[in-house]
């Protein structure tokens, strides 16, 4: 059992293999491809720990960038960055905003509150 820098289990992912950070983690990741695989999501393809730049050299790895298909065409896709949150840190504020400003995609953070999956 391996620990991360918050003292989180990190957890493997039976569907993609990839060893997540927490728990938590590990548990979204599960959601998205139990969702991918159902018949008629619009989930094309699921990125896992994919990492941006926020200006000036400063990278930022994310937990997930999911491709999903328009809503008008099944061909045109778009990204969706999804952060999984224990707790919001002054550093992870600060990241948010630069992403905020410099990347046109969306960023979705989510947390657990209790067994619902709740956006902040």
């Amino acid at each position: 059992m391996r620990r991360n820098k918050y003292n989180a289990v990190k957890v493997k992912c039976e569907h993609c293999g990839f060893t997540h950070d927490s728990k938590m983690e590990a548990a979204y990741c599960t959601l998205l491809h139990l969702e991918a695989r159902t018949q008629g999501t619009d989930i094309v393809h699921i990125d896992v720990f994919p990492v941006v730049t926020l200006g000036k050299n400063i990278k930022w790895k994310l937990d997930f960038c999911v491709w999903r298909a328009g809503p008008l065409a099944p061909y045109i896709q778009y990204c969706e960055f999804i952060d999984v949150k224990g707790q919001v840190t002054q550093d992870f504020k600060l990241k948010r905003k630069l992403f905020e400003n410099t990347h046109p995609a969306t960023l979705k953070v989510v947390t657990r509150k209790g067994k619902k999956w709740v956006e902040i």
